[in-house]
């Protein structure tokens, strides 16, 4: 067996899940592997201060925080979308005001007035328009109304500009990467698998590829190395949103456990 099994073992001898002939030989190997010795130290005595811990019972679950969170920003978002719709509808079809009674009336009497002055002023001056019977060099010829083109392409313009007008949505931010809380380690997603490197920039851990189907929401650091996703599947089983995914940096080691 190659180390990476006998540190897995490791791990489960810290959980007391090893049977009586694996114990023996995982003793055996790690007399011959200075490597393994000090890897089941380390963790012999890590497991022993996280036992000397004294208990936290926070208030509420992370878990609980987080579907919080996401909820949060889903109503934002589709708050953004509504107002985005009311503004695409306003602009297809301006408000119409209605006139008021008042100004109605005002609107046919001046009209009317108007109507009228038209009608005596044609009266009085229609002799001294129309040319005599026998003169025909006078005759004038009508006089063409001035072109309103100008306003009526401003006009247009105005109308194309307001029908023309679109307003995105914003994007969601993703969570791509994120830094532990001294900053020793950076995460990052690349190619659907997640990468750590160190303050050197130097590549430490790279996770196994996730599906085509999975995506992670969040990434939060538990501590100075251990890395817990949230990871959302689009074909999960039903009551469940996806899967909680822990990686351990001392152990090399990926847990998931259902996120619901």
């Amino acid at each position: 067996m190659r180390c990476e099994a006998y540190q897995e073992w490791i791990q489960r001898q810290l959980d007391n899940d090893l049977t009586s002939s694996e114990e023996q030989e995982l003793e055996n190997h790690v007399r011959s592997c200075p490597r393994c010795a000090e890897e089941r130290a380390i963790l012999l005595d890590l497991s022993s201060q996280l036992n000397n811990l004294p208990d936290v019972k926070p208030s509420f679950s992370l878990t609980e925080a987080v579907m919080t969170q996401i909820a949060a920003d889903d109503k934002v978002e589709e708050q953004k979308e509504n107002r985005q719709d009311k503004q695409e509808s306003i602009h297809r079809h301006p408000i119409q005001l209605k006139d008021s009674p008042l100004k109605r009336k005002r609107r046919w009497w001046w009209l009317g007035g108007s109507a009228i002055a038209a009608g005596i002023m044609a009266i009085l001056f229609l002799p001294l328009i129309l040319p005599a019977p026998n003169d025909h060099s006078n005759q004038g010829q009508p006089s063409n109304p001035p072109s309103s083109k100008g306003s009526n392409s401003g006009g247009l313009g105005i109308q194309s500009e307001g029908d023309a007008q679109k307003v995105n949505p914003s994007e969601d931010s993703s969570a791509n990467k994120t830094s532990s809380s001294n900053g020793t380690y950076k995460a990052t997603i690349s190619n659907q698998q997640i990468v750590i490197l160190n303050q050197s920039g130097k590549e430490v851990y790279r996770s196994k590829s996730l599906s085509n189907n999975e995506r992670v929401a969040k990434m939060d650091w538990q501590g100075k190395d251990q890395l817990t996703l949230w990871v959302r599947s689009t074909e999960g089983n039903k009551g469940q949103r996806g899967e909680i995914v822990t990686i351990n940096l001392p152990s090399k080691t990926e847990k998931r456990s259902p996120w619901r």
